[in-house]
């Protein structure tokens, strides 16, 4: 995680702790397509490629009792092998609008402004990009810890437990639970993304990397300079892994 970073132009504030890249008519619209309009649950966020090991029906399973009596809902963003497993769930349990399905996306920060919470179950990440940008837009981050073999997941590395997210272990209960918990408790949840977005401005800042990278001796200043970075932008998911 030494050489990774993020350029904090792409996830600008508003006061309230929300980015402003996309137009709140984009998001309108958005929000209409994939039914999230009018709802007054809170909405969790996953963006990933749809694979085994992103862990997502774990997550599905383990949100049921929320997802049934409506307290919140999942969009998960991607595509990829999981899915028919995902709709299955989906069907069975009678919680089509709860589990949103939003498919392969090229402009993956417009969700992060639908969100309240992002959720990660991956099992195996080599590096979070996704929970950077999380983190970037001003969103809690929910992230299993690493145990090898099992889980082996570079959150710890970006997440500072309790600070600016919360790291959990695979088990069901403690995902609900602390899902429940966040759900519940508003300042909680903008203190932690404060605090995510602070973390990645002082560890994660692109221009302090590039600084080092080209040996300059010096710490950059954390500033919001563009800077064009491998792939151009933000995250993608779909056919390949974020």
């Amino acid at each position: 995680s030494q050489l990774a970073g993020i350029s904090l132009t792409w996830y600008t504030w508003l006061e309230q702790g929300r980015p402003i890249q996309v137009s709140s008519y984009v998001l309108e619209c958005l929000a209409r397509t994939f039914g999230l309009d009018g709802q007054e649950r809170l909405h969790l966020y996953s963006l990933a490629r749809l694979s085994p090991e992103k862990n997502l029906p774990f997550l599905s399973d383990a949100l049921l009792p929320l997802l049934r009596n409506r307290s919140c809902s999942l969009l998960l963003v991607g595509d990829g092998p999981a899915r028919p497993a995902l709709e299955a769930i989906r069907r069975r349990e009678g919680i089509e609008e709860e589990i949103v399905l939003g498919g392969e996306t090229e402009i993956p920060e417009k969700f992060y402004r639908l969100a309240d919470v992002f959720v990660s179950p991956s099992r195996y990440e080599s590096f979070g990009q996704s929970i950077l940008e999380a983190m970037a837009s001003g969103l809690p981050v929910l992230a299993p810890r690493s145990v090898p073999p099992s889980v082996a997941v570079a959150a710890g590395e970006i997440v500072e437990d309790g600070r600016s997210g919360l790291l959990l272990p695979e088990d069901p209960v403690a995902w609900r639970e602390t899902v429940a918990r966040l759900l519940g408790d508003r300042e909680l949840r903008l203190r932690l993304g404060r605090e995510g977005r602070r973390i990645c401005r002082e560890r994660f800042n692109w221009e302090r990397h590039l600084a080092a990278l080209l040996g300059s001796g010096r710490d950059a200043p954390p500033t919001d300079i563009p800077i064009v970075r491998p792939g151009g932008g933000p995250s993608r998911a779909g056919g390949g892994k974020p």
